[in-house]
């Protein structure tokens, strides 16, 4: 119902059924509550012929409300080779180590996103994002780890603070896909439990240091973390007076219908 403030509070009693009225009028035309939710959930149910396609040749007994949810997408994302190669046809270039993942960064795919890549065209370049190369697990003697140099400018676990008036916040080492260029290939999908345990010390920092104004979350991908925990870190960022803005880092909106 649209609201409406009048100056004149002295209005008689036609003037008050006529006011009544009209928002009464204003309230019928907005569309019922349930309809505009039909309406959502019927959105919610497009998705592309492609996809459909997909969905019949390689999960024939999948839902569109399954297909279109993420916890469905997460759960039957594609982690081996044997499984990849149901999928598509991989050149001699195209190889996955699965025999060391603390090592190399392993593999994960959402259907959704495998559903874009090539079937046999190894050269194209979304799927040379996301499929594992021989080129990759060939390290020069010039590489390291942290290509960015993350580690020198974090003077606490979790925080990389190079810029003064912003700092980067690692809330997480997991990913819905993990990319082949990631530059943080060292802690992402490893055991960092003791890393991602206690984010206390992180949050002290920006509070003591004023010059902070902009805090960017990443990881890993903030959006695979729980709704209670994300609040968590959004409201104690909010809660710090000089911190002015808050991003998240995250490929869950592409990756996960």
């Amino acid at each position: 119902m649209t609201e409406k403030k009048y100056k004149n509070s002295n209005l008689n009693n036609s003037s008050t059924i006529s006011v009544v009225s009209e928002m009464v009028m204003e309230s019928l035309e907005e569309p019922p509550l349930v309809e505009t939710i039909d309406k959502e959930r019927q959105k919610k149910q497009n998705i592309s012929d492609s996809s459909k396609e997909f969905i019949k040749k390689h999960f024939p007994n999948t839902t569109i409300e399954q297909w279109n949810d993420w916890k469905w997408q997460y759960k039957n994302s594609i982690t081996t080779t044997e499984q990849l190669q149901k999928f598509l046809h991989l050149s001699e270039s195209e190889t996955i180590k699965e025999d060391n993942v603390e090592k190399y960064l392993p593999l994960r795919i959402t259907p959704y996103y495998l559903s874009l890549l090539d079937d046999f065209d190894a050269s194209q370049p979304l799927r040379k994002t996301v499929i594992p190369s021989v080129n990759e697990y060939y390290i020069g003697k010039d590489e390291v780890l942290d290509p960015l140099c993350e580690h020198g400018d974090s003077p606490i676990p979790n925080l990389v603070h190079r810029y003064p008036d912003r700092v980067l916040f690692l809330v997480s080492n997991t990913c819905s896909v993990y990319c082949r260029y990631c530059t943080r290939s060292h802690m992402v999908a490893k055991d960092c439990k003791e890393i991602f345990n206690d984010f206390e010390p992180a949050f002290k920092y920006i509070e003591e240091n004023p010059q902070i104004r902009d805090v960017l979350l990443s990881g890993g991908d903030p959006l695979l973390l729980s709704d209670g925990k994300l609040e968590y870190f959004l409201r104690r960022l909010r809660a710090i007076p000089h911190v002015e803005i808050i991003r998240i880092g995250t490929k869950v909106p592409v990756v996960l219908p």
